[in-house]
């Protein structure tokens, strides 16, 4: 069954939700994203018993660079590349399949039904199974940083009860990040909030994320204003006596708990423990509104492990259009 694609939300009008949709795939949810990330282009692709949500956005090679700091002289060759992505999902949260169907789809189906211009093809592994005839395409897997999950005992009635369920050696770490934690002020932020400490918060931001070893298209921290004021997202700021060292962000799905964007000052981490405390405080709120499970990344999974978080594999499948660039990046990727 062919696709109808429309790139613009605004032409989607009521087509995207004959269906009942979950949150994360809602047109009020997935606008957000375009609204304040232009340099990211949607694409929605919708007949009678599908929906897939899509992004076509600008890879900068060199930002792999920390991947490959041993390869001098690809590290140069990357410089000189940059990427028209075609990715099935959201770069912005890869860790939820953005499509429902009911059946299976031949890729090349889709693909042609792509209008924009694109080099590259990245499917995540939850879409993978639902595509048909990909072995033509001859992806190459790669697996990818794992994803940290917690699951929510039942006895776990408040906070205390977590603590107390932990071994000796992690109820001490969780005791010793309070206790280093203890001067500073959390507080819920709201839509205005977001937009007064913007600046303070997109750099707390960009912090992290200049740390990590590999980032993708630029992310407007303006969005969670977006996101608060639509009540679908929490966002907590960090203070030290009026002053924003650091913020967490929180998105509820059904019985999920989703950890979303953190952002922190590296200096005052150190002392008062920021990013154990947003860990910490996470877990506190999951428990208070019965989330099953928390979903909490793909970063510092050793660091989450010693809150009860275990690691669930993640792999994505990537193509190129140009054969020389699949026998390149094959062999970069190998190494």
């Amino acid at each position: 069954m062919n696709f109808q694609v429309i790139d613009n939300i605004v032409d989607l009008k009521n087509n995207w939700s004959k269906l009942e949709l979950p949150l994360f795939l809602r047109r009020d949810f997935l606008s957000g994203w375009g609204a304040c990330n232009p340099s990211v282009k949607p694409l929605f692709f919708f007949n009678k018993s599908c929906r897939l949500y899509a992004q076509i956005f600008t890879l900068k090679l060199f930002k792999t660079l920390n991947y490959s700091y041993k390869f001098s002289i690809i590290s140069h060759v990357f410089r000189l590349f940059q990427l028209q992505v075609l990715y099935f999902g959201n770069c912005y949260m890869t860790n939820f399949p953005f499509f429902i169907s009911k059946q299976k789809y031949d890729i090349k189906q889709i693909t042609d039904d792509v209008n924009l211009d694109w080099s590259a093809l990245i499917v995540p592994d939850f879409f993978i199974n639902h595509l048909t005839h990909t072995k033509k395409y001859n992806f190459f897997k790669l697996e990818v940083e794992e994803d940290m999950v917690l699951d929510i005992r039942e006895n776990w009635l408040d906070f205390n009860a977590y603590v107390d369920d932990l071994r000796s050696k992690y109820r001490k770490k969780i005791n010793t990040i309070l206790e280093k934690s203890k001067d500073m002020n959390i507080v819920e932020l709201c839509e205005n909030d977001i937009n007064a400490y913007s600046s303070d918060l997109q750099n707390l931001f960009n912090h992290v994320i200049s740390e990590s070893k590999f980032s993708g298209p630029a992310f407007n921290i303006k969005t969670l204003a977006f996101f608060v004021k639509k009540k679908h997202v929490k966002v907590y700021g960090y203070f030290l006596k009026n002053h924003v060292v650091g913020f967490s962000s929180e998105f509820k799905n059904g019985n999920d708990l989703y950890a979303y964007y953190v952002g922190f000052e590296e200096d005052a981490n150190k002392n008062y423990a920021i990013y154990g405390r947003i860990l910490t405080e996470t877990i506190r709120n999951a428990i208070n509104c019965k989330s099953q499970k928390i979903i909490f990344g793909r970063s510092a999974s050793e660091f989450k492990s010693n809150f009860g978080a275990y690691p669930v594999k993640s792999h994505i499948f990537i193509w190129f259009k140009s054969n020389f660039l699949n026998y390149f990046f094959k062999f970069f990727l190998r190494q």
